[in-house]
């Protein structure tokens, strides 16, 4: 039976062709099943991929938006309490320090006031 020559010779030949024939096309088509699942689950991966990622992109965003706001109220509650407190500041002696840009040169910044 192993003979391919004398392998569907005999009464159940054409039964046994059949079955080989039933076979091979079953395999064929359960390995381009296969070969199809594989390339769409690759494809369904990267989508994934893609998606935490843009997830991740927005949720970064938007905590950077909320502290950049909060750093900015922050900032405002600072300044409307400086408007408050300024007749205060105002009438109080100050002393102003000027320090020199560093742009400039050693030289220069030794020699002026």
């Amino acid at each position: 039976m192993t003979n391919p020559k004398t392998m569907f010779k005999g009464a159940n030949g054409p039964v046994l062709a059949a079955i080989k024939i039933q076979t091979c096309w079953r395999r064929h088509k359960a390995f381009s099943a296969f070969d199809q699942l594989k390339f769409l689950m690759r494809m369904a991966t990267i989508i994934q991929r893609k998606y935490r990622l843009y997830r991740l992109k927005m949720s970064t965003k938007a905590k950077v938006t909320k502290l950049k706001e909060a750093s900015l109220e922050v900032w405002r509650q600072m300044q409307e309490e400086f408007k408050r407190c300024w007749p205060e500041i105002k009438k109080e002696t100050r002393v102003e320090i000027h320090i020199n840009s560093y742009t400039i040169s050693e030289q220069k910044r030794m020699s002026l006031d």
